[in-house]
């Protein structure tokens, strides 16, 4: 919903709600509806939503510029506080693809905590707040050791994150689906499901902007499973094949003397060209 509190287990249900709350009753529902307008691109509601002067108008004018911002754009928009700028970051980093960066943010997330932010909002229940945390930094953790790091860590985050938080937390719905990406990459043989594919046609699933950045999140890995790459998307498109590439260091398909490698052998390559 915000930097705060999140749609949690009612998804884009509950953002359809809010993007049908009358303006200018309460700034409660101003800030749940300019919120869910981000998530829909609706920059015209998120005007009229802030119009009369949000106490939260700076987030969502932050998260506005760095949706809409050039292409060369690397840096977070100017916060007024910390607690802006992390949640600025992470959005930043994804969306430029900056992985050491967003592994970095990742890293200062599990030492930043908004507790004052949280008791001061009547509207935020604090308990599931500080359970979905624990869930999300070790979630995002494991998603920047995918991009940027070591899987072998990757899988040991994904393994925790999947008892974290509450049962139908989407982040904790996913965490089984990370868990069998990463060990596919590392040389598996296991057939991942993707439970989330299922979870995301729901009328609970996650919101447009969630769905997407999941998707770029999980999308190299993804990439190494035809099957799972025609679920996604359509195979040989360059949204899918380029992140796989670029990530694994190694020409699709080929060993060092342009030999055809079997899967489980080229996953096994990838994860020594990791490390």
């Amino acid at each position: 919903m915000d930097g705060i509190t999140t749609d949690g287990t009612f998804g884009r249900a509950l953002l359809q709600l809010a993007l049908e709350l009358p303006v200018g009753v309460d700034p409660v529902f101003d800030s749940y509806k300019a919120a869910a307008s981000i998530d829909h691109g609706d920059w015209d509601v998120l005007r009229r939503s802030i119009e009369g002067g949000s106490a939260w108008s700076e987030q969502f004018l932050g998260m506005r510029d760095i949706l809409l911002g050039p292409l060369d754009q690397i840096e977070v928009p100017r916060p007024s506080t910390r607690h802006y700028a992390m949640l600025f970051g992470g959005y930043e980093y994804e969306f430029s693809q900056l992985a050491r960066r967003f592994r970095k943010w990742a890293r200062e997330m599990l030492s930043f905590q908004a507790t004052e932010l949280v008791w001061a909002r009547a509207d935020v229940p604090a308990g599931r707040h500080f359970r979905q945390r624990r869930l999300q930094d070790e979630m995002m953790l494991a998603i920047a050791e995918v991009h940027a790091g070591h899987l072998q860590t990757a899988m040991a985050l994904a393994l925790e994150a999947s008892h974290l938080g509450d049962e139908t937390e989407p982040l904790r719905l996913i965490a089984p689906d990370l868990e069998d990406l990463v060990a596919l990459a590392m040389g598996d043989d296991r057939q991942p499901s993707m439970r989330y594919l299922v979870q995301l046609a729901k009328p609970t699933g996650l919101s447009p902007l969630g769905a997407w950045q999941m998707l770029v999140h999980l999308m190299p890995l993804v990439s190494q499973h035809t099957g799972l790459a025609r679920r996604c998307g359509a195979p040989g498109t360059s949204e899918f094949d380029a992140p796989g590439v670029a990530w694994s260091s190694r020409p699709s398909g080929e060993g060092r003397n342009g030999a055809s490698c079997s899967p489980p052998a080229l996953r096994r390559r990838r994860i020594e060209a990791h490390g």
